[in-house]
Parts: structure tokens; sequence; C-alpha cells
């Protein structure tokens, strides 16, 4: 599993244009999974600035189409 820092987390939520700590459980679980998802789709793990986009992206994606 992946291991979300908290300048990671960060980052994303910057992103995301969130402002406070109270969904940080939901955005690391979130995040998890598209680092997940991407390792399965083959893209290997790195945190360059384009694989944090692409996690940032997928990140917002299924927050904005929770439930």
């Amino acid at each position: 599993m992946a291991r979300i820092t908290p300048d990671q987390l960060d980052k994303c939520k910057i992103y995301m244009r969130v402002d406070t700590d109270a969904e940080d459980d939901l955005v690391t679980d979130l995040m998890e999974t598209a680092v997940e998802y991407l390792d399965t789709a083959g893209v290997t793990e790195s945190w360059n600035r384009r694989y944090s986009l692409a996690v940032q992206s997928l990140t917002l994606h299924w927050y904005d189409h929770r439930d």
C-alpha cells in the first residue's frame, strides 16, 4: 500500500482547494487508491511533477464524485 507523506497530502489539498483537515483521512485514502490505480496501469511510482499531477487529478475526480 502507498504511504502518503504529510507534504504530499498538503500539496494535494492545495490542488483540490480543500482548506480544512476534517477530511484528511478520506483524501489520504483516495490518494493511496490513485497510486494503486496508476501502479495497476503500469505507471511506476516516482512522485515527479507529472506523477503528482496524475495522483492529484484522480484524487480530485473521485473526491468530487463521491456519494
